[in-house]
């Protein structure tokens, strides 16, 4: 079996040609602002991956998923990432919402093949993926919202806006956290450019402005006022796996190519790729952990454990490709790389996942703010 073969077969099976189509396109038109990637990957029917088939959708499991997302990104890390910010929210509310609720948005999401923008805090020095720090006021039984959220991925392809918030004093669920579901096509919803790198460009990383934004009561979903409690963990836990998935693919792109370089060969990169096999394999074992039910905070504590790890086997592994391909490396690569170390800009990072498991380790609860 050939490198990346496995994630590459599931990817055929449940996205027939998609491969195909992205490994025909230069990687420089796959990774450009204005690319199609993201639209070609919703009409190909990945919007679903992760809705179940009672709902329309394909019906993927967490392994399956990471196998998914580690394909994407060894092709183009921007679908990859960006599409990562639709599904784990997918996921999230296909095991969360009441039956009532989940049927209607979950086949409006597969039949319109529609993607989630998923609106938290990542890559900004203050706030967190619970502090996204935009205003909330109650009205009429729901809420209206201001302000301006950047980065945000899928910005110029979204269907839907997702929004995690606090509900403000005077609401009926005052206090409880809930996810707001706002139409893309609304008329105080406006969308301005932010992302200035070449790397992960086609993942439309850009700035989200938000102006007297009235969502109904419909539309809102509390999940309790608990950030450390099984709502929120599973919500980060499916974050968690498919994010470092991503990026491994990415970084394993990389390494690919530094193996079929003039006069590389496999075993030039074999550390590589043990390195980031390695980091993988514990990400794809936590994946079939989820499978299997499993939502607690240990889960979520391996997944950060996981992600630390990752985020070092790609750190060594892509520098060591470049060094490999040295004179033969092009933009391509070191955009590659780049792009592959990004996996540190959000939640669960250094920044604020050590500190949340030194307090787990330490008896406390495991909380990233």
């Amino acid at each position: 079996m050939t490198f990346l073969h496995r994630e590459r077969e599931q990817l055929a099976r449940l996205l027939p040609g998609f491969d195909e189509q992205l490994s025909r396109q230069e990687p420089a038109n796959l990774e450009a602002r204005g690319s199609s990637v993201i639209r070609d990957f919703a009409a190909a029917g990945g919007a679903g991956l992760l809705v179940p088939r009672e709902h329309g959708g394909l019906g993927a499991n967490a392994t399956q998923a990471t196998e998914v997302m580690r394909a994407l990104g060894s092709r183009s890390a921007s679908v990859a990432v960006g599409t990562t910010m639709h599904h784990y929210k997918i996921a999230w509310l296909a095991e969360t919402l009441q039956p009532e609720l989940r049927a209607p948005i979950l086949e409006r999401i597969a039949r319109q093949r529609l993607l989630v923008a998923s609106c938290g805090a990542e890559g900004q020095q203050t706030g967190g993926v619970f502090n996204p720090g935009i205003e909330v006021r109650e009205h009429h039984s729901g809420v209206v919202v201001n302000g301006v959220k950047r980065p945000c991925s899928l910005v110029w392809d979204m269907g839907i806006l997702s929004m995690l918030v606090r509900l403000p004093d005077g609401h009926p669920m005052s206090g409880e956290m809930a996810i707001l579901l706002i139409d893309a096509d609304h008329p105080h919803l406006h969308r301005h450019e932010l992302w200035l790198n070449d790397a992960l460009a086609a993942s439309q990383t850009d700035e989200i402005r938000l102006k007297n934004v009235y969502v109904p009561p419909e539309a809102i979903i509390p999940i309790g006022a608990d950030t450390a409690g099984k709502g929120a963990s599973a919500n980060l836990i499916w974050f968690e796996i498919l994010i470092t998935a991503a990026y491994l693919g990415a970084a394993s792109g990389l390494v690919e190519a530094a193996a079929n370089a003039p006069g590389a060969g496999i075993e030039t990169v074999l550390d590589s790729i043990a390195m980031l096999e390695g980091a993988y394999l514990a990400v794809r074992g936590l994946a079939q952990r989820v499978d299997a039910g499993d939502r607690g905070q240990s889960a979520l504590a391996d997944g950060i454990i996981c992600r630390v790890a990752a985020q070092r086997a790609i750190r060594e592994s892509t520098s060591h490709a470049l060094r490999v391909l040295g004179i033969h490396a092009t933009p391509d690569n070191f955009r590659a790389a780049a792009a592959a170390r990004a996996l540190a800009f959000h939640p669960g990072g250094t920044r604020d996942g050590i500190p949340a498991l030194l307090n787990y380790y330490n008896g406390g609860r495991l909380v990233l703010s």
